[in-house]
């Protein structure tokens, strides 16, 4: 076998050793996991190994899986039946990884989410140390284990510099990553931050630390204006919350004595609520469709509904479908399937499931099929969107907005942020209020991409490092726009 190429004169990685592949013999052994075992309604995964590679694993799934479970309509279902042409068709592909650089072949459920592999890995007897799914990069179990914790913290926007009252900017959020959530922003400093066990636990503290420092609150915004001696006092508060001295009980006091103060995590749990608890009164129906009709390649989406609401709709499947991609359990839909509604004109409401890979944007291209579409959807855990909304983002914006929530520097210089995007209050959400200064308009991504970079070369002088926002006068704001003008003229032309 040949060395691998050296990518330059004294690269250590040229000399390392390549990873050994183990050659699959033996026949498949199939096992069941819980997606996760303290939450036993989100379902089942399932993994296929051969069988000398098992007894290395220490493979075994979970003992505690009923062989027959009961759904919520009565009936009696086999909770672990597994057709094995099916899975040896439609399984993902994954390697294990063990410290050695040996390379250990396996399928899995296509429904298998890194998180959901990593968890199932940690259970075996001889756990790798990383995993790689199909077409992806290696990941180590142990830093997306790490990533389960929701945590809520403060930092410090370095980007931008104190105002008049010489007070800093300062961002108090929640996120499970926080660089990946504050990128945006460029340079911060994590001041403090706490995990939490739970996405609610979570919410309910950044509820408490965001109404009692309302009032130092950029509106629309989770970004605070703080002086030195203020952050010493959020910093208490946060660890307050992280040690359980502020209790849920004081929290739900907090929300209820201000309707005002409504927090995400109680919308949530309403539309969710709605869609659990609403009655079938009729037949369960599925249809299956593509994802993208132009591009097949992608796969299907299934969606179950009530015979009344399909009618409703005028829902009919995609009929290009070969039949072999129509096989679905149902009792798996049920357990599994992603609940939405949708909204129509008249103010009326349908719940639906659809397939747990389905996205907003390839539901709005969904709905926007059937006969009678809905005005809105609304995903379980999310907010009502327009169809419109998502479906005709086939554009890209080159834009310039101001950033209304941050004040003038001493040079009087305002901040303003230069990027492109297919809908552009959206990109710029986390910014809170600002006002849309120019805007370019162009057919592709490439496109946009392209001029994004040449109007970020000519200001880069004026640009904060490792962002998009520029600190610019009255007179590069002319200057900008001209550019914009003379871009929108060559377009034209």
């Amino acid at each position: 076998m040949p060395n691998k190429r050296r990518r330059y004169p004294g690269d250590p990685a040229s000399r390392s050793a390549p990873s050994r592949r183990v050659p699959l013999k033996g026949h498949t052994i199939y096992q069941h996991f819980w997606k996760n075992p303290d939450d036993k309604d989100a379902g089942l995964v399932w993994v296929g190994v051969r069988s000398e590679i098992a007894r290395f694993f220490g493979f075994s799934g979970d003992s505690d899986i009923p062989l027959v479970s009961t759904t919520k309509s009565g009936r009696r279902v086999v909770t672990c039946m597994l057709n094995m042409h099916v899975a040896q068709a439609s399984g993902r592909g994954w390697l294990a990884i063990y410290p050695d650089k040996t390379e250990y072949p396996f399928k899995a459920s296509p429904l298998a989410t890194r998180k959901i592999m990593a968890q199932i890995a940690r259970r075996w007897g001889n756990p790798p140390l990383a995993l790689k799914p199909p077409r992806s990069s290696a990941f180590k179990i142990d830093d997306i284990l790490r990533e389960v914790a929701s945590h809520v913290y403060l930092v410090q926007l370095e980007s931008f510099c104190k105002n008049k009252l010489g007070e800093a900017y300062y961002k108090i959020g929640k996120a499970k990553h926080i660089p990946r959530r504050i990128k945006q922003f460029g340079p911060c400093k994590v001041i403090a931050s706490a995990a939490f066990s739970s996405e609610s636990e979570s919410l309910r503290a950044e509820a408490v630390i965001h109404q009692r420092y309302n009032m130092f609150r950029q509106p629309g915004t989770e970004i605070f204006c703080f002086t030195d001696d203020q952050v010493e006092s959020v910093s208490k508060s946060l660890n307050d919350a992280r040690d359980g001295i502020i209790t849920l009980e004081e929290l739900d006091s907090h929300i209820s004595s201000d309707e005002s103060i409504v927090s995400s995590m109680h919308r949530i749990q309403a539309s969710t609520d709605q869609d659990i608890h609403a009655r079938s009164r009729g037949q369960t129906l599925w249809e299956m469709y593509w994802k993208d009709p132009k591009a097949t390649h992608k796969g299907c989406i299934w969606i179950m509904f009530d015979r009344t609401v399909g009618n409703l709709f005028g829902v009919t499947g995609d009929p290009d479908i070969p039949g072999m991609r129509k096989g679905l359990r149902v009792s798996a839909a049920k357990s599994r399937g992603k609940g939405w509604i949708a909204h129509h004109a008249d103010g009326s409401k349908h719940p639906f499931k659809a397939s747990p890979m389905a996205t907003k944007k390839s539901m709005a291209q969904i709905a926007s099929r059937w006969i009678y579409p809905p005005e809105k959807l609304q995903p379980s855990d999310g907010a009502p969107f327009g169809l419109h909304d998502l479906r005709d983002e086939t554009c890209s914006y080159v834009y310039a907005v101001k950033l209304v929530t941050f004040s003038e520097n001493t040079l009087d210089e305002c901040y303003y942020k230069i990027g492109k995007s297919n809908q552009v209050p959206r990109r710029i959400k986390q910014f809170g209020l600002c006002e849309l200064i120019v805007s370019l308009k162009v057919d592709t991504e490439k496109e946009a991409l392209r001029k994004e970079r040449m109007i970020h070369e000519m200001f880069s002088d004026f640009r904060c490092p490792d962002t998009e926002i520029f600190r610019l006068g009255k007179s590069r704001i002319k200057q900008l726009c001209e550019v914009f003008r003379g871009l929108e003229a060559d377009r034209i032309a």
